[in-house]
């Protein structure tokens, strides 16, 4: 047997936004155990710019019934929140690929000295090392010569907002879900 109280759920979960648009949710609420009564639903967590209104803004719950409430979220500004970034270690990116060329150039280097010494031929060790640095350097600048294409668009906000309902003898307000709104 439950606890006297009531649950509930929201659908859709979640939706994608852009700033003066708004969408609807339906908040549906089951009782249990008998609960009977009004109920009133409020947000927590709504960030400013953000308005979450419900129709109507009480419902009436039918014992061992079910209600449901329609949970409208208005994005009348772009919300200053942003959820913090996740620690990502860093770790090299070049890999095995990427050291082949700087192995190949040390053992050239080490192919002209010797030969240098048997043959003394410095000049010619001093001019094959100088070739092959720039031969290096220029394969690994990576090109360029393109025209930046301006500042990239600003990144999409994306927020949790709780729904909870008090009421109907129940003497805690209840989470009833979430919704994930991201605005873009």
């Amino acid at each position: 047997m439950h606890a006297p109280g009531f649950t509930g759920s929201i659908t859709p979960g979640s939706t994608t936004l852009s700033v003066g648009q708004s969408a609807n949710f339906t908040s549906g609420l089951n009782s249990q155990s008998g609960v009977t009564g009004n109920v009133s639903f409020q947000c927590l967590n709504v960030p400013t710019g953000t308005a979450c209104t419900f129709n109507p803004t009480t419902a009436s719950l039918p014992a061992n019934g079910n209600v449901s409430d329609t949970l409208t979220v208005q994005v009348n500004s772009k919300p200053a929140l942003a959820p913090p970034l996740p620690f990502i270690p860093w770790t090299p990116t070049i890999g095995w690929l990427g050291t082949l060329p700087i192995v190949a150039y040390v053992l050239f280097a080490t192919f002209i000295v010797t030969a240098a010494r048997k043959r003394k031929l410095a000049p010619l060790v001093v001019l094959s090392i100088i070739a092959a640095s720039i031969v290096f350097t220029a394969v690994s600048c990576g090109g360029g010569g393109s025209q930046p294409s301006g500042p990239a668009p600003p990144s999409p906000v994306t927020f949790m907002i709780t729904v909870q309902a008090s009421g109907a003898g129940i003497s805690t307000p209840q989470n009833v879900g979430t919704v994930t709104i991201t605005v873009e």
